[in-house]
């Protein structure tokens, strides 16, 4: 079972995404850091149970992710979903 500060987490990354794309702000690191600061393992639990890939970095991340679905979602036994600052896929 998940924690309250695990939820808590999640409730204030979605609030501070909200909050951004009322003020009219695209894209952003702020609610994963925001997340990351309430509950340090949430990334962890969010990928308990999963095989999770994570693509960091400054340039590249979208292309390589788009590279990275593609190259999983060619084996019929497996799907990958993903998201990035792009669009979302699931």
């Amino acid at each position: 079972m998940a924690s309250l500060r695990y939820h808590f987490a999640i409730f204030c990354a979605k609030g501070t995404k909200f909050a951004l794309n009322l003020m009219g702000r695209g894209a952003t690191t702020l609610p994963g850091k925001v997340a990351a600061k309430i509950d340090p393992k949430i990334l962890a639990k969010l990928c308990k149970g999963r095989d999770c890939l994570t693509i960091t970095g400054t340039n590249g991340k979208t292309t390589t992710t788009w590279i990275a679905a593609a190259f999983i979602n060619a084996d019929p036994a497996r799907t990958c979903g993903y998201v990035t600052t792009v669009e979302a896929n699931t």
